[in-house]
């Protein structure tokens, strides 16, 4: 599934089978290193990511999160798109 309005319903469905995945840290070689493209954003494999990412975000208290930050070389990077009336910081809370 790709994200869309109805993200919440969407990770509601869904985040139960996210994995939590461990942020790295600053100084691993990954982090300078150049991230493949997505060339395909409805993979499965790519749609997992996403849904970790969000898991991953939502309980670090993050604001936004890329793919390398969790040691996966693609350039991938999720931040909170504004719903009306509802703060983005209020939106991450809410998905985890």
């Amino acid at each position: 599934m790709l994200l869309s309005k109805n993200l919440g319903d969407r990770v509601q469905h869904n985040i139960v089978m996210a994995e939590i995945l461990e942020i790295i840290q600053l100084g691993h070689p990954l982090l300078r290193s150049k991230a493949q493209v997505v060339h395909n954003i409805r993979n499965q494999s790519i749609q997992n990511l996403i849904d970790n990412l969000i898991a991953t975000v939502g309980q670090a208290n993050g604001v936004g999160i890329a793919a390398p930050q969790v040691a996966k070389s693609h350039r991938l990077l999720l931040l909170p798109a504004p719903i009306s009336g509802i703060p983005l910081l209020q939106q991450w809370n809410q998905l985890r």
